[in-house]
């Protein structure tokens, strides 16, 4: 699911404004068990692409945050593709008050 297109339809007959996170390991799996894809790089880049905002992954995997400078670097991803991302993501932690002191907080 995380590099399906089916997660535009989330977004969009749903209306969804959150963020998607992947199953532990599941951005590996892209190329490791289902073969879409040559390298966990193309994974990361692809299930970002896909519109998973958040790679659960284990400590022995590529994370984003190793693969995407080097992807928007050779053009394999957008800066506004990653971006997005971010913006979802820490939207719903600004809405969670995470970045807030505690004593603010109910």
């Amino acid at each position: 699911m995380c590099a399906s297109p089916l997660l535009d339809n989330l977004r969009q007959l749903e209306e969804f404004a959150g963020y998607v996170v992947s199953d532990l390991g599941a951005v590996r799996q892209i190329c490791t068990t289902h073969e879409f894809v040559d390298s966990e790089e193309e994974a990361c880049t692809t299930a970002l692409a896909a519109g998973t905002d958040l790679n659960l992954h284990w400590p022995d995997e590529l994370g984003y945050g190793a693969v995407l400078p080097a992807a928007v670097k050779d053009g394999n991803i957008s800066v506004s593709q990653v971006h997005l991302a971010l913006k979802r993501v820490l939207r719903t932690r600004f809405k969670l008050g995470l970045f807030d002191p505690p004593s603010s907080v109910p």
